[in-house]
């Protein structure tokens, strides 16, 4: 994807626009120098999603975003519909004091957010904190709390090594409010960490 098509589907007409757009701040003078890397072209990101990772760079400043694509599993559902549930559940979540990356807008069915570098059942065990820990089990309360019958909890959970953010609203989340019979999340938390920590 060049950066000429990154304006078009974000909608911005030039390069001082787009920078707006994401939040970087340069001297006006000297944004024309700007560089689109790829770091993971189209590809599917989950039942409902294709991806797309590219970097900004611009003078000392490089940011790494990413677009999400909806792909509805039936042609009966409609994209808006769908991207409006993943919205109410992330702003639910939001307001628990869940982190998620932030959401740069919807642009005809893709969600331009920042990209969480790391997957948290990536990490080492040297990697794992104590603030990591007690924020996977404050999830799991919220989860609880919320009523979230969570087909994988912690499967689109991502890092950057101080917060872990939640990446994705779809089917694996599900709505709250779902159940009353819902699983021991902080028990499954437990056995999640002994089994994906190196």
């Amino acid at each position: 994807m060049s950066i000429d098509s990154i304006y078009k589907l974000t909608k911005t007409n030039d390069v001082d626009a787009l920078l707006r757009l994401l939040k970087i701040q340069t001297p006006e003078h000297n944004t024309k120098n700007i560089g689109v890397d790829i770091i993971t072209p189209w590809t599917r990101g989950g039942a409902e999603t294709y991806k797309f990772v590219f970097k900004i760079s611009v003078q000392s400043i490089s940011k790494t975003f990413i677009f999400k694509a909806c792909v509805p599993s039936s042609p009966t559902i409609a994209i808006d519909d769908i991207i409006k549930k993943w919205v109410e559940r992330r702003k639910v979540l939001e307001q628990y004091g869940i982190c998620t990356p932030y959401l740069y807008g919807i642009f005809d069915g893709c969600l331009l957010e920042d990209y969480i570098p790391y997957e948290l059942s990536g990490l080492q065990r040297n990697e794992w904190t104590k603030e990591l820990n007690s924020q996977l089990q404050y999830y799991c309360n919220v989860l609880t709390k919320l009523q979230f019958f969570a087909i994988n909890p912690f499967s689109d959970l991502r890092t950057d090594l101080k917060d872990i953010y939640v990446i994705d609203f779809g089917s694996d989340l599900g709505p709250p409010n779902a159940s009353n019979n819902l699983p021991d999340y902080s028990s499954l938390a437990s056995t999640w960490i002994k089994e994906n920590l190196k």
